[in-house]
């Protein structure tokens, strides 16, 4: 091989490499999601009587049953976590707001809100979206960024990393536009 192609094909390889991990950053960022379907029935009821629900999901999260009526999918690396409630405790806005007020009144500055907007329930897809920051006492969990949304009766929660806020609300709302509820 002569020197001047020895020279050419290192050069080429340089910029090829370049160019690879200029982009490397870029395709991390790229989500791709699967359609899970979640399904509540509740024990000993008949099958014809459980809600379900489908979704988008990232791809890399695992699915774990919480209890009979909440399913889970847990980030493998990320530690991201995408919660669908179809029977939660709260699931009117009135308890939503009990819930937002007794968490401001035991976290007091601890807690940083950054959204709370009520749609009228027949004009929006999100009865209710709440965006707060807190972190549990006694847990690792630094900084956490959590979503909660009603949607007809079921309740989304979608929880992050503050410093991935801009990342963690592009997956949140790709999730809620997916949302399908049976009528």
């Amino acid at each position: 091989m002569r020197r001047n192609t020895v020279i050419s094909t290192l050069v080429t390889t340089a910029f090829a490499a370049a160019a690879v991990a200029a982009a490397a950053p870029a395709m991390a960022e790229a989500v791709v999601y699967e359609n899970q379907n979640v399904k509540s029935l509740k024990p000993g009821s008949e099958p014809e009587t459980a809600e379900w629900a489908a979704l988008d999901i990232p791809t890399g999260y695992t699915r774990q049953r919480l209890d009979w009526h909440t399913v889970g999918f847990l980030e493998n690396q990320g530690g991201r976590q995408i919660l669908l409630d179809l029977r939660p405790k709260t699931n009117t806005v009135k308890e939503l707001r009990a819930e937002r007020a007794a968490l401001k009144a035991e976290a007091g500055d601890d807690h940083h809100e950054y959204a709370f907007v009520v749609n009228r329930e027949d004009a929006a897809h999100v009865t209710a979206r709440w965006v707060f920051s807190y972190a549990e006492p006694g847990t690792e969990d630094t900084e956490p960024f959590t979503s909660v949304m009603l949607m007809g009766g079921n309740r989304l929660t979608v929880v992050g990393k503050k410093s991935e806020r801009k990342f963690v609300r592009d997956i949140r709302q790709h999730v809620v536009r997916s949302v399908v509820f049976p009528s």
